[in-house]
């Protein structure tokens, strides 16, 4: 069976014209993504909502006595802890701006709630969402770009995308994203990534 070139070259156009528009899904998806983490942070990520799903004033009761920096943290009320996280929460979504700020109160007196490991922690994941804002950003770029060519293309073009070879490329991507889960286990990966994150992307 002979290949003949004109057909080589559609099939190649076919390949292109797959991977723009899985490209174009994709960044959809990421801006997506985004998109929600974005209103669930407004909310506080729920955690009013499921404080008592996640047993946390049990959590703390437990773990804040062990706690060597703070005293008296398991003494505060539920209504306390949820102030002091939507505090952080609004903190980290605004560069930072009054991690030293957050106190809580005992026997009479104003504590800190966050020691300067925690703050400097906590400093670092308000500077990777600063980080995620700006790639956000720039992926919306990319995609409003990328669809206005796209949408020229198809008006000259008749051809037009095959649902099978994006599912094809989607499948094969799952694949490889499954495989080096299996490979490495997800707790392994996130923390690997979280060093990545920290040493690296964070200190540029």
């Amino acid at each position: 069976m002979i290949v003949k070139s004109k057909d080589i070259k559609i099939m190649m156009n076919k390949i292109q014209l797959n991977g723009r528009v899985f490209s174009l899904l994709l960044l959809a998806f990421i801006i997506s993504l985004y998109g929600s983490w974005m209103v669930n942070a407004q909310l506080g990520y729920g955690y009013s909502w499921l404080y008592e799903f996640y047993d946390t004033e049990q959590h703390i009761s437990r773990y804040a006595p062990q706690n060597k920096y703070r005293s008296g943290f398991e003494e505060t009320t539920v209504a306390v802890h949820k102030e002091v996280f939507q505090k952080i929460v609004e903190s980290v979504h605004a560069d930072g701006a009054g991690l030293g700020s957050i106190y809580y109160e005992y026997k009479d007196q104003s504590v800190p709630l966050l020691h300067e490991a925690e703050r400097i922690h906590l400093q670092d994941v308000a500077n990777l969402i600063n980080s995620i804002h700006y790639i956000a950003w720039l992926c919306m770029g990319i995609f409003i770009i990328a669809f206005i060519i796209e949408a020229r293309h198809q008006n000259k073009s008749k051809d037009r995308a095959s649902t099978l070879g994006i599912l094809a490329v989607f499948s094969v991507l799952l694949i490889l994203i499954a495989g080096v889960f299996l490979m490495f286990g997800a707790k392994a990966i996130f923390y690997h990534l979280h060093e990545i994150l920290t040493f690296y992307f964070l200190r540029l």
